[in-house]
């Protein structure tokens, strides 16, 4: 079978994926914060009503089309990471096991967040 093969990872290895994903997760907080600071400054200073009423800038979609790219990533290789763990592995670093889910699970719930609520 294509898939059963399974991935064995000396300590190492997997202190430095993990150590990439938790840098991975506190660049892309960084960038999201930057981001909205750019997209009030931009509406701020030259928004435009669209048709729903709503004020948006030039770059504000481009940059939101960039995050949206940058989370999807992050959590398809924290998905990838957190599913060839076995339950004693995943209870070696716990602490930055439940912090990667819960960073994810806040990415997920996010996004769709920010699209609702322009429209009320």
């Amino acid at each position: 079978m294509m898939f059963s093969k399974e991935v064995h990872y000396d300590d190492s290895t997997k202190a430095d994926h993990v150590k990439n994903l938790l840098h991975a997760l506190v660049f892309e907080h960084i960038f999201a914060y930057i981001c909205d600071f750019f997209r009030k400054w931009e509406i701020k200073n030259y928004g435009i009503l669209d048709m729903h009423g709503i004020y948006r800038g030039k770059r504000e979609s481009h940059l939101q089309i960039i995050e949206i790219v940058i989370d999807c990533m992050i959590m398809g290789f924290s998905y990838n990471h957190l599913s060839i763990k076995n339950f004693d592995e995943f209870h070696e670093q716990p602490f930055q096991h439940y912090w990667i889910i819960i960073d994810c699970l806040i990415m997920i719930f996010k996004l769709p967040y920010v699209m609702i609520i322009q429209y009320f």
